[in-house]
């Protein structure tokens, strides 16, 4: 498999989202090839998964206050507070072996990033994420 490496450059969240959403446009148009983007978020931000409600006007003033931006993701999933952070972006298919089962597909991509940053001498563990509601780790 080519593809293409995009290495960590901060970024403001709209910026962050149309580069995401240029990518898998490209790649599923079949212009652009497998990318893995790294990047961060300048400044904070809260990102919204595709299908959440968005943000009350209230809610956008306290982020506007704060000097959090709120942005919309392409992507399923609950609000994610972005700072000080690396996060990822990977465009791939089924073409190139992947399931399209989320979870499979998850543990997949977390195996390769735990190789790619063992050979920097870094460790990263795979966890599960907060249960909904209660704040706490679920097992």
């Amino acid at each position: 498999m080519i593809g293409r490496f995009l290495p960590w450059a901060p970024g403001p969240a709209a910026w962050n989202m149309a580069v995401d959403e240029a990518l898998l446009t490209s790649y599923l148009q079949g212009t652009a090839p497998v990318t893995l983007r790294f990047y961060g978020w300048d400044p904070s931000a809260l990102s919204l998964g595709y299908l959440q409600a968005p943000l009350s006007a209230a809610r956008q003033a306290r982020c506007r206050r704060a000097g959090v931006e709120w942005v919309r993701r392409p992507t399923g999933g609950r609000a994610v507070f972005h700072q000080h952070e690396i996060t990822y972006a990977l465009v791939t298919g089924e073409r190139e072996g992947f399931s399209g089962s989320v979870l499979a597909d998850y543990q997949r991509i977390g195996s390769g990033l735990q190789r790619g940053f063992a050979h920097l001498g870094l460790s990263l563990e795979m966890v599960s994420g907060l249960r909904r509601g209660k704040g706490t780790r679920s097992e």
